[in-house]
């Protein structure tokens, strides 16, 4: 294991490629066009009604109907990104990072994050895995396949209940990822880490605003924060 260390902040966006922006400006295109689209759909239509139900955050996966008031705006907002244009930048940080993130790109070793401090460590991934499986070992053990089927038929069972079928995604799987703890003492001979699961039912969300609507019950009643 080795120190892996930048000059700068580790929030700093390199440029992306002309691909790379291009699609993403597409992406966030689509998504304002669309809540234009509902916000126009429910002005122009007053008397119409969004669903009362409870969805607890989630967002409806329909498409708003076509609006021929936005067609020419729409057509417009088009053309912007079909005629955009780039220019080549001159800057040494900016190069500074295109460079790093190239190295990093072309790194043999897998790059580690610090868990409570900004610092980065260079691993390589047969110690990372065996990091990884003992802290995995250590909280988790292993399951049958039926008992995950198990856990993702009791989700859908509560999404159709709450009529949530159409909004609630199945639990993706996700793998697990560990950062290390370099402020403990004796780090340097015994690496401790922290253990991340990234995978979390949707269903989560569901329980936190039920809870929360509990504690403000409470709270208004009791007149405590």
């Amino acid at each position: 294991m080795e120190k892996f260390n930048v000059a700068y902040s580790t929030k700093n966006i390199p440029l992306p490629s002309k691909n790379d922006y291009l699609q993403r400006l597409v992406e966030k295109t689509e998504l304002f066009l669309r809540r234009m689209r509902w916000k126009a759909y429910f002005f122009l239509n007053p008397t119409a009604t969004s669903s009362t139900k409870e969805t607890y955050g989630f967002k409806s996966t329909r498409n708003p109907p076509p609006i021929d008031e936005l067609k020419e705006f729409e057509a417009d907002m088009l053309k912007l990104i079909q005629t955009t244009k780039f220019k080549n930048t001159n800057n040494h940080f900016l190069t500074v990072l295109k460079d790093d993130t190239e190295k990093i790109r072309n790194e043999t070793k897998l790059i580690i994050a610090a868990d409570k401090t900004t610092n980065f460590y260079r691993l390589d991934p047969e110690s990372y895995n065996n990091l990884l499986e003992q802290n995995i070992t250590k909280s988790y053990k292993k399951a049958n396949h039926s008992t995950v089927q198990d856990i993702h038929g009791v989700n859908k069972e509560i999404a159709t209940k709450l009529d949530l079928g159409d909004r609630i995604d199945t639990t993706a799987h996700k793998n697990a990822f560990i950062t290390l703890k370099d402020h403990k003492p004796n780090f340097a001979n015994k690496q401790s880490c922290r253990l991340i699961n990234r995978t979390k039912s949707e269903i989560g969300k569901i329980c936190k605003r039920i809870l929360d609507r509990i504690n403000n019950k409470i709270t208004r009643a009791s007149g405590l924060n």
